[in-house]
């Protein structure tokens, strides 16, 4: 049996030299759609079958709570962290925290991104080091200060240290602190995420609070860990009624859970199922070829089948020359998966998916033998058809040829135009997709956004831990830095706000109060808390009363103004000016990062109308919004927004140096133009779905091509004989060309009125997860027109060789 394959082997090499531009289209043909399949596997693989490098992460969870049955975050203090320890479901509980540090010791302060953990974390999510160690709970007991310690990030090593070894055991200067690295973490633990990871101050004090995981005992399921939890948190329901529902429910959710139900994840699907149609539009197209090659092999077929060969060994020869070409295919495919899909997560658009753990990790086992099982798989459909076709011995004798290449030649073309129609259907879903992506994204780019992005710089500020802790301190840090900023040469106009002011997407929902008027939840308004000059930096145009004054933002006057769809939906036929309205989180401090003004109420005199700009991102309508002073309620993080004379980007380095000119020890966060945050927000990702998509689809298009000119090719030279004698006979040239192009023009014909039946199937299976419409009545007319003049073109050339064949060459041939 070895010896037969071995042969077989070298017989398919053999036949494959001789005809090096077939071999050659299909290997290329399979290495796309291999290519493809697989690298968008590898990113599926990464994100949603093993999204993360820790021990059983299938066993993390997040706490939360619902109230009535509506979600919410879950914020424990540490005695309520220690008590949820004592569980019998929990193995360990793990706070949690986000911000930044600021390095200082170099040219410029630096923000930098920071892990805050519990100290038993890392540990209880099984992390182990490159080199060093990680912080254990030695290193920060409940109540006691922590040690002043740091495990980097690969990241930040190779950064700041070059991969140096003698990286441990150095001090870095965060937040005025010294604190001592201690360990390295490798490559695959928070890529694009956190560039240090520090442990968390436990402190008793109850006004301080973390976001809580959790690792479940071994057979827990989140449903038990739910019902198990519940009467503790009814006990911190009713020793702090004001953070937690009287109706509260406990809430369990694995981190895996949540990864796959993210809403990016129906996108990710689609786009790996339109590389499975690639593929299977390669497979189509090979299976083209083999049957086209095999047509010009009849005779040594039927030699073969003369002296005695089998059937079974027919086909057998055949699938392993599908199978060379398979593996040869999937080998260039997967090759050209690993080094493009890493190029191309590196210019997907920030926080389109969560691709960062992706770049740079090793070719995974399991993607290769998902691409070792497409290898095998594409053979099989590729050469299946072919074999089946060419393997049966019609005929026992040599004077029969000719009777053999006619029969086989009839059922050939049979099954030939049966898969020139499926290639045009599924290359029409592929097309229609493409169509009703590019419509989609030109709808997005025609939304009307109320505001000018042009020359915006956006830059964030986060405070470093314990500073400015009183309002009027923060107040007047924070209007020291926007004066400073607002006179640096070429900066138009300044304006500060807390984080979340920009469009497209903006602020958050907030409950309100209006006197003598109900306000339906669908109204209720996103809020904007934003600096006195933040309408005419954005230059959105204010259409009654007026906006607030400097003077009025330092004295945290109560003053607001809404939009036009808020005066619409809840003034209608009136004006809002000179209203009043209640925000109930106005009348205290929210938490202990964010300090209320004094006298703070919660009440506001509506005093302007301005105009709208989309607030929940450009595929949705602009929701009502309110806009207040940010010095009513001072977070320790803000917004600068400046809108700049030049090339906003060129003027970072100035606006870090009149930051530091306030306070040397101040960074900002990385800026940012408003166009960016417009494209990542707005339409980035659709942008890079379609521009995929696109290539996709040309692809296919040119698949189809070549599936055309080599059916038709193959009718004509079948034909040979025919059309030499009827143009003998006295058949016109145009009667020629008819007979040529019939049975193209049929299967083209059959194809598209399948391909729409199955872009309005595929639409109404996925209409609500899609980027456009797939049964759009223009894409699909317009995709239908492409097809038809691609495909008479591509078909046109081996017909025009028909109706040049001269009668007395054709009647000489045998």
């Amino acid at each position: 049996m070895p010896d037969i394959l071995v042969n077989d082997l070298r017989y398919a090499l053999r036949t494959f030299r001789r005809s090096p531009g077939l071999a050659a289209a299909a290997v290329l043909s399979l290495a796309v759609g291999i290519g493809a399949a697989a690298g968008l596997f590898s990113v599926i693989y990464g994100v949603l079958l093993n999204p993360f490098p820790y021990a059983n992460p299938e066993r993390i969870v997040s706490l939360g709570m619902t109230d009535r049955g509506a979600p919410g975050g879950l914020f424990l203090n540490t005695r309520q962290m220690v008590a949820l320890q004592q569980s019998d479901v929990l193995e360990g509980v793990i706070g949690i925290d986000i911000w930044t540090m600021t390095l200082t010791g170099g040219d410029l302060p630096e923000a930098i991104a920071t892990q805050y953990y519990s100290a038993n974390s890392l540990v209880l999510l099984g992390v182990s080091p490159l080199i060093g160690r990680v912080f254990t709970d030695a290193d920060g007991q409940p109540g006691e200060e922590p040690q002043r310690v740091v495990v980097l990030t690969y990241r930040f090593w190779q950064r700041h240290f070059a991969g140096r070894p003698d990286a441990i055991g150095q001090t870095l200067q965060l937040n005025r602190e010294p604190y001592q690295v201690i360990g390295v973490l490798p490559p695959k633990y928070f890529v694009g995420g956190p560039d240090l990871v520090v442990p968390i101050h436990l402190t008793f004090d109850p006004n301080f609070a973390w976001d809580v995981q959790a690792r479940l005992k071994p057979g827990v399921s989140t449903a038990l860990a739910e019902q198990r939890l519940q009467p503790v948190f009814e006990q911190f329901a009713k020793e702090a009624p004001q953070r937690f529902p009287k109706e509260v429910r406990a809430r369990v959710r694995s981190l895996v859970d949540g990864r796959r139900s993210a809403d990016f994840v129906p996108t990710l699907v689609l786009i790996f199922a339109a590389a499975v149609l690639l593929l299977l539009l390669a497979c189509s197209n090979v299976s083209i070829l083999l049957l086209a090659r095999g047509a010009a092999r009849a005779n040594e077929f039927a030699l073969r089948a003369a002296i005695g060969a089998s059937r079974g060994r027919l086909v057998r020869q055949l699938l392993t020359e599908s199978l060379v070409l398979a593996s040869s295919g999937a080998a260039l495919g997967v090759a050209a998966a690993y080094v493009a899909v890493p190029a191309i997560l590196r210019v997907l658009p920030p926080n389109s998916l969560p691709v960062g753990d992706l770049i740079d990790v090793p070719v995974s086992r399991p993607v290769l033998f998902f691409s070792a099982g497409l290898a095998l798989v594409s053979a099989v459909v590729a050469g299946l058809s072919p074999a089946f076709s060419f393997s049966r011995p019609r005929v026992t004798s040599l004077e029969h040829q000719s009777a053999a290449r006619t029969t086989a030649g009839v059922e050939g073309r049979r099954v030939h135009h049966v898969l020139l129609a499926g290639q045009v259907a599924l290359t029409m879903v592929l097309l229609a997709g493409t169509g009703a992506a590019i419509r989609a994204l030109i709808a997005l780019y025609a939304t009307p956004l109320g505001y000018d992005p042009h020359n915006l710089l956006v830059a964030g500020i986060n405070l470093p831990e314990n500073s400015h802790t009183t309002w009027a301190d923060r107040a007047a840090f924070y209007d020291q830095i926007r004066e400073r900023v607002a006179h640096t040469p070429q900066v138009e106009s300044a304006v500060l706000n807390n984080v979340g002011a920009l469009p497209p997407r903006s602020g958050g929902r907030t409950r309100i109060e209006i006197p003598a008027r109900d306000v339906a939840q669908g109204d209720t308004p996103v809020l904007h808390q934003v600096g006195a000059g933040y309408f005419a930096t954005l230059r959105i145009p204010l259409l009654v009363g007026r906006t607030w004054t400097d003077a009025e933002s330092v004295r945290a006057a109560h003053v607001a103004v809404v939009n036009q769809t808020m005066a619409r939906r809840l003034w209608p036929g009136e004006t809002p000016v000179g209203q009043r309205l209640r925000v109930p989180s106005y009348a205290a401090s929210s938490s202990q990062f964010t300090l209320a003004a004094p006298g703070s109420d919660g009440w506001f005199d509506i005093v302007g109308i301005v105009g709208d700009t989309p607030n929940l991102g450009l595929h949705e309508p602009t929701a009502p919004a309110l806009f207040v002073p940010h010095t009513l309620m001072l977070s320790d993080s803000a917004t600068l927004i400046l809108r700049t004379a030049r090339d906003p980007l060129t003027m970072t380095r100035s606006i870090r140096e009149a930051v530091r000119a306030v306070d040397a020890n101040q960074p900002i966060n990385t800026a940012v133009t408003a166009e960016q945050i417009l494209a990542v927000g707005g339409w980035a990702r659709e942008r890079f779905v379609t521009l995929l998509l696109l290539g996709f689809g040309v692809f296919a298009l040119a698949l189809a091509v070549v599936g055309l000119y080599s059916v038709v090719s193959y009718s004509v030279s079948r034909r040979f004989r025919e059309f030499g004698i009827r143009m003998a006979l006295g058949a016109n040239r145009a009667r020629i060309a008819q007979a040529a192009l019939r049975s193209a023009v049929v299967s083209i014909g059959v194809g598209l009125v399948a391909g729409v039946a199955l872009s309005l199937t595929s639409h109404a299976i996925v209409a609500r997860w899609s980027i456009g419409n797939l049964g759009d009545p223009i894409v699909l007319a317009a995709v239908a027109v492409v097809l038809v003049v691609v495909g008479i073109a591509a078909a046109a050339i081996p017909a025009n060789r028909a109706v040049s064949i001269q009668p007395a060459d054709a009647l000489r041939v045998e």
